[in-house]
């Protein structure tokens, strides 16, 4: 299972994608991938160039502030996400 984890150092919010798993002993481990951080102005992810064009290549949409949303991507993952 792959989840977006917010982790603060310091005065800064770095964005990390998690994979859970269990490993051989059958306990369940993670692992971490940096793939951004929040703006401290504007509060909106800045992700890393390698994140994004991996996400394109799997055909993974990503919302990214400042651009129109792709609004049939989002509808699947957001029930509560509305249009005005």
């Amino acid at each position: 299972m792959t989840s977006i984890i917010r982790q603060k150092v310091g005065d800064k919010i770095y964005l990390y994608e998690s994979v859970s798993f269990r490993n051989a002993d059958g306990k369940p481990r993670n692992k971490r991938v940096p793939i951004g951080k929040i703006n401290p102005i504007t509060g909106n992810p800045v992700y890393k160039p390698e994140y994004l064009a991996r996400m394109a290549e799997q055909g993974t949409p990503i919302e990214i502030p400042g651009q129109p949303p792709n609004f049939r991507a989002l509808l699947p993952y957001s029930r509560d996400f509305i249009v005005l």
